[in-house]
């Protein structure tokens, strides 16, 4: 499965669901979030894709851990 296709499902994924999802590519941009996602932050899909994951939300704890990222899927390079 190729890259893009591995994406557009993923985000067809998480439209599926009404918790709030963002679908980031292997170097963490933003490919698309849920209806869900763009309410809590206020924002609409296309002025977030292609953004840096965390330039749109805080990814580092305290301790500078990445706590609110999770790897779904395969991260292969």
């Amino acid at each position: 499965m190729g890259k893009d296709l591995t994406d557009e499902i993923w985000v067809k994924a998480a439209a599926a669901t009404e918790q709030p999802i963002v679908v980031t590519d292997r170097e963490m941009r933003v490919v698309g979030v849920n209806q869900a996602m763009e309410k809590l932050l206020g924002w609409q899909s296309h002025e977030l894709v292609g953004e840096k994951i965390c330039s749109v939300v805080a990814c580092r704890d305290n301790c500078g851990n990445l706590p609110i990222l999770k790897t779904v899927g395969p991260m292969r390079a």
